[in-house]
């Protein structure tokens, strides 16, 4: 996730693509990256309750999960998209990102994005179960000491 929020920053302005906002991050201190982050941890966990998961390998599972995040925020498809299986690959949005996200693990030496698209037929029904969004108390605390320190 660390990597994809560096490619954001360095490359994404050069590719003048719509989305480059916040809601495109997994570890920047603004809510939407946070909530992005969570949201891949907990699909996570529930994949890996699944014993089928452990035939997987572990970069391509976790650069799955970051493809159908990323493509969700910038509206590719939605979360019906991801549970029904619908055919939302036929779109040009779509192709472009594949694009852009194939860039990607080219840059860091992630899996090849056949491999990514393959494996996210496996993941996408666990975005069935909804999320927690709400923040942890630490979160919760940590954030009104942050406030207390600059107010």
């Amino acid at each position: 996730m660390t990597w994809w929020d560096k490619f954001v920053k360095t490359t994404f302005p050069s590719l003048n693509l719509m989305n480059e906002g916040n809601e495109l991050y997994f570890k920047q201190p603004v809510a939407e990256a946070f909530l992005n982050f969570r949201e891949v941890t907990q699909i996570l966990d529930l994949l890996l309750l699944n014993v089928e998961t452990l035939q997987y390998d572990a970069s391509t599972l976790a650069a799955s999960l970051i493809y159908l995040v990323v493509g969700k925020a910038m509206g590719i498809f939605s979360k019906s998209d991801l549970i029904k299986k619908s055919r939302y690959l036929q779109s040009q949005d779509l192709q472009r990102f594949n694009e852009v996200f194939e860039l990607f693990l080219k840059q860091y030496n992630g899996p090849e994005l056949e491999n990514v698209l393959s494996l996210t037929e496996y993941v996408r029904p666990f975005f069935a179960v909804d999320s927690c969004t709400e923040f942890s108390e630490a979160v919760k605390e940590n954030a009104r000491f942050e406030v207390n320190i600059f107010y």
